[in-house]
């Protein structure tokens, strides 16, 4: 009841200057031209308050499986939309041009989501208890790998906090 559900363009948002304390922004910023991301920040820093924070995640250009995944996928049509991949490198500039302050940054998901998908599909006709054997080990090593300094080679998102000072 209390929600009011806004639709918008990131680039042009309908909102006044300092409305929010708080902007998630979840794989979005990827799916505009590379031209317009600089652009988007910007809006989001006009309507973020001073002070304000950006959780922002964005796909990972340093994990090749994901580009290969990602480019495979509108070659062949299954995804309908444009993905652009971003080093955190390029993030870092995107964000100090656009005047936010990165507090931390990190990279996650660190299993292709294709192994979701299969556990989803086995647990139709697997027991509960068999689809938690498989999935643990694979809980496992996307903990371990999101532990390594390797974490933004195999994370498929780069995930920031940025903030409005």
């Amino acid at each position: 009841d209390n929600f009011n559900f806004i639709t918008g363009d990131v680039r042009a948002l309908p909102y006044e200057d300092k409305t929010f304390d708080l902007i998630i922004s979840n794989s979005t910023l990827d799916h505009l031209p590379r031209p317009d991301v600089g652009k988007a920040l910007l809006e989001l820093k006009r309507v973020l308050k001073d002070g304000g924070r950006l959780i922002l995640t964005i796909d990972n250009k340093e994990n090749l499986p994901a580009r290969l995944v990602g480019g495979i996928g509108v070659f062949s049509g299954i995804i309908s939309f444009p993905i652009e991949f971003y080093s955190r490198k390029e993030m870092e500039g995107l964000f100090a041009r656009s005047g936010l302050r990165i507090e931390k940054s990190t990279a996650i998901i660190h299993l292709p989501s294709a192994s979701n998908k299969v556990l989803h599909a086995l647990s139709r006709v697997l027991p509960e208890a068999a689809i938690s054997r498989l999935a643990s080990p694979l809980v496992l090593l996307a903990e371990n790998l999101g532990r390594r300094k390797t974490k933004f080679f195999t994370g498929w998102l780069l995930a920031f906090l940025v903030s409005k000072d």
